[in-house]
């Protein structure tokens, strides 16, 4: 019933209050699990609940978490809205089965065009690669006039790094892929040039392309970005990132960019 959703909330609402009163009170937290405790530090936590208030416009309202006042939540700005991400229509593979995800075993036959093989950072990573890395090319049909390739240059034990080009069906107009960031990156992300990126993997279902530098081979930390391809070409629609290495899976890492679809 309305009343007790309204009890509920209200009963959530006080708890909350309580673990955040504990968590700036607290110097640090044990979490525990599988029997093993780690003791995470909690300094600074008023300062960055306060910082959130703030963020959000609701400092001296009764719904912010530190410098509560007497005005009303109607007083908080509205959220501004997510930027909306419209993907191209999914464009067909045909000729390049097996080659979105550079790194699988899957047999391909690409000839990559003329003139990116002729460029000089192509011909100085085809020299540093070996035969097989040379032979993990990713390809994709973005669109009836546009194909995306990702060229291998260096790898490490669970990293490899590409630059990517678009070309034109006949490989005629050659460019670097525009791969459009956010403004501030997170602390501890592994990458390398602008542009160059790490475990490229493409989705010709969501017209996604999506890097996983990885932090380590199990795949905890990093940072996980995603573009669209749009009628504009690439677009940035989602990123999560992960800068300590603590065994916690990508699907609860903390979001850094969001968008609507």
């Amino acid at each position: 019933s309305g009343v007790r959703d309204a009890a509920n909330a209200a009963a959530g609402e006080r708890r909350n209050r309580t673990i955040v009163a504990a968590l700036v009170a607290a110097g640090s937290v044990e979490l525990t699990a599988g029997g093993d405790a780690e003791a995470l530090p909690f300094a600074g936590a008023s300062a960055a609940f306060l910082w959130i208030d703030e963020r959000q416009g609701r400092l001296g309202t009764t719904t912010a978490l530190i410098r509560r006042g007497d005005r009303p939540a109607s007083n908080v700005p509205v959220a501004p809205a997510l930027p909306r991400v419209a993907a191209a229509p999914a464009a067909s593979q045909a000729g390049f089965e097996g080659a979105a995800d550079p790194m699988n075993d899957e047999p391909r036959k690409l000839v990559v065009p003329a003139a990116i093989e002729a460029l000089g950072e192509v011909k100085a990573c085809r020299a540093e690669n070996n035969d097989v890395l040379n032979q993990a090319i990713l390809g994709a049909r973005l669109d009836a006039s546009t194909i995306l390739w990702g060229i291998p240059c260096g790898s490490g034990a669970y990293n490899a790094t590409y630059v990517l080009y678009l070309a034109r069906p006949d490989g005629s107009g050659v460019r670097e892929a525009v791969l459009p960031e956010q403004m501030r990156r997170t602390e501890g992300d592994i990458g390398g040039q602008d542009q160059w990126l790490v475990n490229p993997v493409y989705d010709a279902r969501s017209q996604t392309l999506t890097v996983f530098p990885r932090g380590r081979g199990l795949g905890d930390c990093g940072t996980i970005t995603t573009w669209t391809w749009t009628a504009r070409g690439f677009a940035l629609s989602a990123e999560k990132s992960m800068g300590d290495c603590w065994g916690m899976s990508p699907d609860v890492w903390p979001t850094t960019w969001r968008t609507l679809r």
